[in-house]
């Protein structure tokens, strides 16, 4: 397991909070390993002092995660409201207009 944060490289292990450990989020269970126990992880997040960022020092690659998950918020009408709404309340906090350009940052 990796004590530096993976922002600052800094040595960390401050415990930010210990929930145990979780299988993953949204994974997909086919009804022929229903009765197998799934694999559980970690979420003890840990926070760096030197740059704040909250992380978990274990993780697992993203093709581990999303291969087989099932969630698409285009199906959530409700989710899609609340997007809707946060995007005009933060148009109209940062006086955006037709030649505002916004960027997003994804880690990849």
């Amino acid at each position: 397991m990796d004590r530096r944060c993976r922002f600052c490289a800094d040595e960390f292990d401050e415990t930010f909070v210990d929930l145990g450990l979780s299988p993953l989020a949204n994974s997909f269970v086919p009804r022929e390993r229903a009765d197998t126990t799934e694999p559980v992880y970690p979420l003890h997040a840990r926070a760096c002092r030197a740059c704040g960022l909250v992380q978990l020092p274990q993780f697992e690659p993203a093709a581990s995660i999303f291969d087989q998950y099932l969630y698409d918020s285009s199906y959530s009408e409700s989710w899609l409201r609340h997007c809707e709404s946060y995007a005009a309340a933060m148009i109209a906090r940062a006086k955006l207009g037709a030649t505002s350009e916004v960027i997003e940052i994804r880690q990849q």
